[in-house]
């Protein structure tokens, strides 16, 4: 693209030479009229002296002019060019910005869905939670550890249907079978739910369990008992919520309220497998036993 002021500054100097040559021609026609008298080399040393000057006066000038219109030129060059980078880094500000944006959407994702679900709880609300947060704490509830009569290798085995506790779903090579000691705590289990005029339905599904060593069902040392009717999961706006095992949430009263009973007939570990289901669990259940996690009294483990 041609440079107008620099085009327009050359014929400015174009036209002062012009100009010089009119007057050089002038002071030549004076010369050569001044050359009839005496004083003909004198003037022509002064208007020499004079052409020479005006001429200096003249270029000095012109390059001033030239030399203020190039560097005028050169700041509206830079001024523009600082300009078009200053808004050309704005769109990389801007995509920066969603990216760490969406690198801290991530990080709190993570977060609320980690084994953490309370704190989840605890930042957003009510309604945002139901959506967003797992249900539940780190750890799985459990009660606290009573003292009980502890079981012998060769404690007897009753069978539930003898002492009239209700059981479902346990097929072979499976037996609906316990040790004495669990037995008698499902009894007081039994009178307890009864005693406290409680309308809840309840069901052993699992008692003795082949197949598992490290498994106090394996021992006959523990029972899960199912709610009938099953409970449902807990639904917003139509969506299952699921907790923090990817299983459907349950909050169903029922649920606590065997879990209190199991406690108060004497079992040591009673765990909610509904909402806190172990990688055994094929379905909804609370398990009760003498021990812990992997410990039962007759393995020690």
């Amino acid at each position: 693209m041609p440079n107008t002021g620099i085009d327009e500054q050359l014929t400015r100097v174009a036209q002062q030479e012009e100009d010089r040559r009119q007057l050089l021609e002038q002071a030549q026609q004076e010369d050569r009229r001044a050359q009839g008298d005496g004083s003909g080399g004198r003037i022509q040393g002064i208007k020499d002296a004079a052409r020479d000057k005006a001429k200096a006066a003249v270029k000095q000038k012109a390059k001033q002019k030239f030399e203020k219109e190039i560097a005028k030129k050169v700041a509206q060059t830079a001024v523009r060019r600082g300009a078009l980078s200053l808004l050309l880094s704005w769109p990389a500000l801007i995509v920066g910005a969603i990216i760490l944006g969406i690198i801290i959407l991530i990080g709190l994702f993570m977060i609320f869905y980690s084994s953490y679900g309370a704190i989840c709880r605890a930042v957003l609300p009510t309604i945002i939670a139901n959506y967003t947060c797992p249900a539940g704490t780190e750890n799985p509830p459990q009660t606290p550890l009573v003292p009980n009569r502890p079981v012998t290798a060769d404690e007897q085995w009753v069978n539930l249907s003898a002492i009239g506790i209700p059981y479902s779903g346990i097929v072979a090579p499976n037996l609906p079978r316990v040790r004495q000691s669990i037995a008698t705590m499902l009894q007081r289990f039994q009178a307890i739910v009864q005693a406290s005029g409680s309308s809840t339905q309840w069901v052993v599904t699992s008692a003795w369990r082949a197949g598992n060593a490290t498994s106090c069902h394996n021992l006959g040392e523990a029972v899960d008992i199912g709610i009938r009717p099953p409970p449902t999961p807990v639904t917003v706006n139509g969506r299952v919520q699921l907790n923090n095992a990817g299983r459907p949430l349950y909050n169903d009263p029922r649920i606590n309220e065997l879990m209190t009973y199991a406690n108060a007939a004497g079992f040591r570990f009673i765990l909610d497998e509904y909402n806190y289901p172990t990688g055994n669990a094929t379905g909804g259940h609370i398990h009760m036993s003498i021990g812990g996690y992997n410990y039962c009294v007759d393995n020690d483990a």
